[in-house]
């Protein structure tokens, strides 16, 4: 039978349709602080395979996950501790134990499948494998077909091995086995598009809406936005358009374009070449404009759009004036770097590269143009280049930092941003953001210059404080955002990872 114990049992028994209805914060600490009172494993703060499977299920109405593993593995898995607003409550599972560890789970899976049908009555059922069931090596699509003759409804299986280890295994994996299971190929709609990001939070529509509205100006039609609150019908019509639209490597879309002929746009591929990168006034224009010379349309669609852009560039000289020619520090070049300096006008006095945890994985020459293409990108918009600093000490920044009056730093993910805080020089941080953090900030769409603008008001008024509990930690110089013991861990993990297998030991 299926395990219906991990359900917790709160006063809201079904999951919310759609992950806009979370209304972060609000609505979902219920749900966050009734699970947190439970003792929890430590893996609910690794947002791993299931938990990235989970998400994907999350972000299709009528989808019902049943993880086909031991109970720990569907309640540890409810809520990601570093994503608390993002909780999966219904998490059925087929209650895997030590008998099935010998005699392997193929009968439980087909029972736990026509339960799980029986009792939440889903569009689509996603069968989520677990370390357990994959040991024993469970015959997940001869199980999978013969449910489908019990139950009215579609069913996918996602073991995690159906995508590159590279990329993020648990969403990729889910998305891969939903192109290649469910969708099937059909007719084209002319100049038509797929608007595509990863599940989870900010939810996708709040990422392209002003973009697909914008190309629905412009005469292209937008099929769909995904994976967002998509119905099972809006997801077989996928293979509809001509074009994804691509916020990332997605392993699923190389399939699709296999099968179903449907060209990609990666948004990825152009932040490599950050001339395109396509955030803010400047940089959606340049991607409406490759959008349209896709289609043909050539200067219509940007013709279409030439109002609404106006109206942003009048917008956006009210931060402009109050923000050009600001010195600023950076530590690498993301959304908010690039509207600073493109559409605001400030300028970088500063420029901190840190490759000491990259040396283990990328070449000397790959480092070099990774630092190339960040001063070529300012080159276009400043006349002097910035100091460049390579690894160094937070003292050593901080000097620096004072020698160019720097009144605003961006740190990255490597440092520590209360360390700076701490030291008297403000930040700007997507994550702490007043107004639109949690990487509101690389909306494709106008309005993101604005809201850029908003949070550096913010940040420059104090936005995260300056004496912080967290600035009076002993930060180390190799790893500036660890304290000493979290070095150690961190160094051991990147020796085990990188370190070279003797040839006598490869199999």
């Amino acid at each position: 039978m299926i395990d219906e114990k991990t359900e917790i049992q709160t006063h809201t028994e079904t999951a919310v349709p759609s992950i806009r209805d979370l209304n972060y914060p609000i609505t979902t600490m219920g749900h966050a602080r009734a699970y947190s009172m439970f003792p929890l494993h430590r893996q609910v703060l690794n947002n791993g395979k299931i938990r990235g499977q989970l998400a994907v299920a999350r972000a299709i109405q009528g989808c019902i996950p049943l993880i086909h593993g031991p109970k720990g593995c569907a309640f540890q898995t409810k809520m990601c501790a570093m994503k608390p607003w993002d909780n999966h409550i219904p998490t059925p599972c087929t209650d895997f134990t030590e008998v099935e560890g010998i005699y392997g789970g193929n009968e439980k899976l087909e029972e736990g499948i026509v339960e799980t049908y029986r009792k939440y009555k889903p569009e689509l059922l996603m069968v989520i494998s677990t370390c357990a069931s994959d040991l024993t090596a469970d015959d997940f699509p001869d199980i999978v077909e013969k449910a489908k003759r019990k139950v009215p409804c579609d069913i996918v299986y996602t073991t995690g091995t159906r995508t590159e280890r590279r990329r993020r295994v648990g969403d990729q994996d889910a998305l891969y086995s939903i192109a290649d299971q469910l969708l099937e190929d059909c007719d084209k709609i002319e100049n038509s598009v797929n608007l595509i990001a990863y599940a989870g939070f900010p939810p996708p529509r709040n990422h392209y809406s002003e973009f697909a509205e914008m190309l629905t100006e412009s005469g292209i039609n937008v099929n769909g936005i995904y994976f967002d609150s998509n119905t099972v019908s809006e997801l077989k019509a996928i293979p509809k358009a001509e074009l994804n639209i691509n916020g990332g490597h997605f392993s699923w879309a190389e399939l699709a374009e296999k099968k179903f002929g449907t060209d990609i746009m990666n948004l990825a591929v152009l932040m490599y070449n950050l001339e395109e990168i396509p955030f803010g006034i400047e940089g959606t224009l340049s991607l409406l404009r490759r959008v349209g010379d896709y289609f043909g349309l050539g200067g219509e669609v940007e013709a279409a759009v030439s109002s609404r852009a106006q109206e942003a560039t009048l917008m956006a000289d009210k931060y402009r004036k109050r923000m050009q020619g600001m010195p600023i520090a950076m530590q690498g070049i993301s959304a908010p770097e690039a509207i600073m300096i493109r559409d605001l006008g400030m300028k970088c006095k500063v420029l901190t590269l840190r490759f000491s945890r990259e040396r283990g994985n990328m070449s000397n020459s790959t480092l070099k143009w990774l630092e190339k293409r960040i001063l070529r990108f300012l080159s276009m918009y400043q006349e002097e280049e910035p100091e460049v600093l390579i690894d160094p000490t937070i003292e050593e920044e901080l000097r620096v930092f004072k020698k160019h009056d720097v009144k605003l730093v961006m740190p990255s993910a490597y440092a520590h941003p209360c360390r700076y805080a701490g030291s008297g020089f403000p930040v700007f941080v997507d994550r702490y953001t007043r107004y639109h953090g949690y990487h509101g900030h690389d909306s494709i769409g106008f309005r993101t210059t604005m809201d850029v603008g908003e949070d550096i008001l913010w940040s420059m008024a104090n936005g995260v404080g300056r004496n912080t509990l967290l600035s009076l930690v002993e930060y180390t110089d190799v790893w500036p955002r660890f304290n000493k013991h979290w070095e150690n861990l961190a160094e051991l993990f990147q020796e085990l990872w990188y370190h070279e297998v003797p040839n006598e030991l490869k199999v």
